[in-house]
């Protein structure tokens, strides 16, 4: 390792985009506000939780620990509605595509190759926690880790050096070739207390960690915060490599791109295909991880307009993708109803603040 400014840099391998999570700092947040779903919220993170009810939410930092080590954001899980039933779990998880890996530098089948997970966590409970790494392809393997008895409301770093296993598979393929899941709580369905720490094992879904402790899941209120996710190739955690915004998103939006303008303004142009079907053609501003076969609106049809011959049309129902997809643009239908003459122009248009576009490729 080399110090530089007071900085800790690796001395080989790959100096800049060494860490293989996008997104650790979640300072991408394209879908916006919390959440009480299952699903994605913050960019590249599924949150999973079942029982009682969860909320998802972005936080801001503004003095202390992580502020200073310019990790201004986080991911929040707030327990709204405690439950310790057996089923009951809640997760952050990311998934890695296979080739991200495979190219990474990791002599991942090599027990002396390590890679080295990093990051910072904080929980309105003290406890402890546990996370793992779980390889996709066959054969489904695990390692699984400890965060350590967490102090209440402080942050705390942890660091797992994990080793190469000999069995594994890594494919060359744009599916998920790992996952790096931190839970605050996993109920007895997916627990035993035999389930070993720090060692490669095969995957089961009943044996996720060792058996928990219930006192943030039983809490009411609870939070569980993370943020500098770090996974790079290598025995030693570096310092949090910071990518600006722009470069962040743009590795988020291979995942998930949306178009969100404000009210009255303009998704893009198109053509009138006949009367009643305007195509609006949207460009992805990289290339989606897969292709592309339907988009996301609010659901309203008022909220999408076209204009057209000096006309504004409000749409008889929300935009919907049409045939061909593929990973670098789709066609979008506007619905209206005997509006338009077939090869006019025209451009879709939001109707409402709360009118988006938005196209997954989730991982």
């Amino acid at each position: 390792l080399t110090t530089v400014n007071s900085v800790t840099m690796p001395n080989g391998g790959f100096l800049s985009n060494r860490n293989l999570i996008q997104n650790g700092s979640f300072i991408v947040h394209q879908r916006g506000g919390t959440s009480t779903a299952q699903g994605f919220v913050l960019d590249r993170w599924y949150a999973g939780h079942s029982g009682g009810t969860t909320t998802i939410s972005q936080g801001t930092e503004t003095s202390g620990t992580v502020y200073e080590k310019g990790l201004v954001n986080y991911y929040r899980i707030t327990n709204t509605a405690n439950s310790t039933a057996g089923d009951t779990y809640r997760y952050a998880r990311q998934a890695i595509e296979a080739q991200n890996l495979l190219k990474s530098g990791w002599n991942y089948k090599n027990a002396s190759a390590k890679i080295t997970l990093s990051f910072y966590v904080r929980s309105s409970v003290a406890q402890n926690f546990y996370g793992y790494l779980r390889l996709s392809d066959s054969p489904d393997s695990k390692y699984v880790f400890e965060t350590g008895s967490l102090s209440a409301d402080t942050w705390t770093k942890v660091t797992k050096v994990i080793p190469g296993y000999a069995s594994a598979n890594i494919d060359n393929d744009n599916g998920s070739g790992m996952e790096v899941l931190i839970a605050p709580f996993w109920g007895t369905n997916f627990t035993d207390s035999g389930v070993a720490l720090n060692t490669w094992a095969a995957w089961n879904g009943n044996e996720r960690a060792p058996d928990y402790a219930t006192t943030w899941a039983g809490t009411n209120g609870a939070t569980f915060d993370i943020t500098g996710v770090q996974l790079e190739v290598g025995s030693v955690a570096t310092d949090f490599e910071h990518l600006n915004f722009q470069q962040t998103l743009a590795l988020c939006q291979r995942y998930y791109y949306k178009l969100f303008p404000t009210q009255g303004a303009y998704f893009g142009a198109g053509t009138w295909y006949n009367s009643t079907t305007f195509i609006l053609h949207v460009d992805f501003p990289v290339f989606m991880r897969t292709n592309v076969t339907s988009v996301e609106t609010t659901g309203t049809a008022a909220h999408y307009r076209i204009i057209t011959n000096a006309t504004t049309v409000t749409c008889t129902s929300a935009p919907s993708a049409l045939g061909d997809p593929n990973t670098t643009s789709l066609a979008v239908n506007f619905p209206a109803s005997g509006a338009g003459t077939q090869g006019q122009g025209g451009l879709g248009r939001s109707g409402n603040s709360l009118a988006f576009l938005a196209f997954s490729a989730e991982l």
